[in-house]
């Protein structure tokens, strides 16, 4: 059965790391923390377009944070249930899939900590190595000031070794069985490519507007490019993880209400009055497709039956109500995740003209302003996202086929 619970978080977005586990880390604790760069050959691939640099996710994330804080219960969970099962060892490796540039991993990865050392007998005292993992257009040099940062779970004891990974996850990123606990919290619900080109004015495959004037075979192509993408995912964390290693996943995804609809339904009006105003061609307007797809849960258990290697345990949904202090808020959020889509559309001339992304933002801020679902408010003023959790975890392998 799904559970659907809600979640509201304020937020405004500024430029502050906030230092949600402040009540546990340990300022006086030595530093016994390596950075352990793991370098992988990359063959040309396609998945999202990487967020926007110089720490600009970051800037955004505090928008998302609220969801580790919610999920925190099963998390620990999902760390009694990997303690009990597991066997024990001197050291355990999480790999956190999808890191952006860093700040929603430190208070994911330290509660995954908190939750296992809790778990685990009172006098053991494990090495911890977790790993970062994001596509090699990632921010990474964000990312690894972000886990040196003051609030960065490096502090919180000693014996935690960290490193990033340059590489997809839609790819093998660790050796067979190498992982103990994997975590991947708002990244899966991006594709590893465009599937097929959204004809029209429709930029978003999750839009009002898709099923009616999108033809059915393009439509078709997606959802099995979202189905074949998500069975693809489990199958190499199946791979990666040991037996009884644990897997815990969100993604933003579908639940049925109209409002997941409307954000597909905003970018593209705001992606028309660009045109309108002659800051955009109809040619890049054309080629704009954002490579992500919001799962129903049947979706969701679809995938997870093609995986028999991995059990699954809890899953359901959680709305999260994110109160923006006005448009302008809400708008640097949404465009922190939708900007790079865009730009890997333009000409040349269009993304080197700083006056695009102004109208962009001032198109969309315009369009959160509105009242949206008949509201009586205006759509920031009631954004809500849809966030999936899920708990699988790796079934024993036979003896034949371990490592």
């Amino acid at each position: 059965m799904t559970v659907i619970r809600r979640l509201s978080v304020h937020t405004s977005c500024d430029d502050t790391l906030v230092d949600s586990a402040s009540d546990t880390l340990c300022d006086d604790l030595p530093l016994r923390t390596q950075q352990i760069a793991l370098h992988f050959v990359i063959f040309n691939f396609d998945k999202k377009e990487a967020m926007d640099g110089n720490g600009a996710d970051n800037k955004a994330a505090v928008c998302q944070m609220g969801l580790v804080d919610y999920t925190t219960d099963l998390l620990k969970q999902a760390m009694t249930r990997f303690a009990k099962n597991a066997a024990g060892k001197s050291r355990y490796t999480i790999l956190d899939l999808g890191a952006s540039q860093g700040r929603n991993s430190l208070q994911l990865v330290h509660h995954v900590i908190k939750h296992l050392d809790a778990s685990l007998p009172s006098n053991a005292s494990p090495d911890i190595l977790v790993l970062h993992e994001d596509q090699p257009a990632n921010d990474f040099a964000t990312l690894l000031d972000t886990l040196i940062s003051p609030a960065s779970y490096i502090y919180a004891r000693p014996n935690i070794y960290t490193g990033v990974i340059s590489k997809s996850f839609y790819e093998q990123v660790m050796p067979t069985a190498a992982v103990d606990i994997a975590v991947s919290y708002i990244s899966a619900h991006w594709l590893s490519k465009t599937p097929a080109p959204l004809p029209g004015d429709v930029v978003m495959y999750n839009d009002s507007e898709t099923k009616a004037s999108v033809a059915a075979s393009t439509l078709a192509t997606w959802q099995q490019a979202a189905h074949d993408d998500l069975v693809a995912f489990l199958r190499l964390r199946a791979a990666e993880l040991a037996d009884h290693g644990s897997l815990c996943m969100t993604y933003i995804s579908d639940n049925g209400s109209p409002l997941i609809q409307e954000y597909g339904r905003i970018l593209r009006e705001a992606v028309q009055d660009m045109v309108a105003a002659g800051i955009l061609s109809s040619a890049s307007q054309d080629r704009v497709a954002v490579p992500m797809v919001f799962r129903t849960t049947d979706e969701f258990l679809a995938a997870v039956a093609q995986v028999p290697e991995l059990e699954l345990h809890e899953y359901e949904h959680v709305p999260m109500d994110v109160k923006f202090p006005n448009a302008t808020e809400s708008t640097k959020f949404l465009s922190s995740v939708l900007w790079p889509s865009l730009d890997a559309s333009m000409t040349e001339q269009e993304r080197t003209d700083p006056q695009v992304r102004q109208v962009f933002n001032s198109c969309m801020a315009a369009k959160m302003s509105q009242p949206v679902a008949g509201a009586s408010v205006p759509f920031f003023e009631q954004f809500t996202i849809m966030y999936f959790y899920g708990h699988l975890t790796r079934r024993p392998r036979a003896n034949t086929d371990a490592p």
